[in-house]
């Protein structure tokens, strides 16, 4: 029995020298506020050198309750770009187009709150929610479509990613409010 002990430690040692902490700890799957309370906690005397170090974090910085928040837009997508696209849809070059603003349509939601910007996917085939809060925001660009009914936007972040919002009604009020709340 000591030998399996010793041996999994020896194997533990190797997994924790060859691969990056990132695929340690699931910190790469928390928002900036939840790694910024993140506490490592480290072994002590008695404890094994080789065991693998535990996260703790705090529960009030996992909460995913919005009811604090005050809503400023929430929507799926913009009735006219769905309506156009329909309409385009019957001929055969646009019935791609058309098929992604029926999947917009049906499984996206954009949330934009005073905290943060919140973009849930629910497709049969993704289940994803993206939450940016404004401390991360660099820049945000608007493309008005179709004479202004509705627009894409891109979010570009601090850390040098972008985050595309298509299909958005009232673009220009959704453009002046994240860049009222960019924090420099």
């Amino acid at each position: 029995m000591e030998v399996l002990a010793t041996t999994g430690a020896k194997q533990l040692n190797w997994f924790n020298s060859c691969v990056p902490n990132t695929y340690k700890t699931n910190t790469h799957k928390l928002n900036t506020h939840e790694r910024r309370n993140t506490l490592r906690v480290t072994a002590t005397e008695g404890e094994a050198a080789s065991e693998p170090k535990p996260v703790v974090v705090d529960a009030t910085a996992t909460s995913n309750d919005y009811s604090a928040e005050t809503i400023f837009y929430e929507g799926n997508g913009s009735n006219a770009e769905l309506a156009l696209s329909l309409l385009l849809g019957a001929t055969l070059v646009y019935l791609p187009l058309t098929m992604a603003s029926l999947g917009r349509r049906l499984w996206m939601n954009y949330k934009f709150t005073d905290r943060r910007i919140i973009v849930e996917v629910n497709s049969p085939l993704v289940k994803r929610t993206d939450v940016i809060e404004y401390v991360d925001i660099k820049e945000v660009r608007t493309a008005p479509r179709a004479f202004g009914l509705w627009g894409d936007c891109v979010v570009f972040l601090k850390n040098g990613s972008r985050l595309e919002l298509l299909g958005l009604e009232t673009i220009d009020e959704i453009r002046d409010y994240i860049e009222g709340k960019i924090v420099d």
